[in-house]
């Protein structure tokens, strides 16, 4: 299978997923992130959100698949950088530290 995604300077070594969904991590103060999923991978996921967690923090990350009314699955993340993007939004990678289940 072709990953399209291993020529873009790819450190990876397992395939990535793009999908749709909703994402909403809760950090270690209980305070809500709200995100747009836009990959997950076995090591990780990478989202876009209005606000920008600081490298470092930890989250419980909830993935939202469709149907929406299905059961998230969720795992521990931690918040790896965080860009600003062109559009005033904010790009976040985390690095899975208890895998989604």
């Amino acid at each position: 299978m072709h990953d399209p995604l291993a020529s873009l300077s790819e450190r990876r070594e397992r395939y990535r997923i793009a999908l749709s969904g909703s994402v909403w991590g809760v950090d270690a103060r209980g305070d809500a992130l709200e995100v747009v999923l836009t990959d997950l991978s076995a090591t990780g996921l990478s989202c876009v959100s209005q606000t920008a967690p600081l490298p470092g923090t930890q989250l419980t990350v909830h993935v939202q698949l469709h149907p929406a009314d299905s059961v998230p699955i969720v795992g521990e993340a931690v918040v790896v950088n965080t860009a600003l993007r062109a559009d005033g939004r904010y790009h976040i990678c985390c690095r899975s530290t208890l895998p989604l289940q």
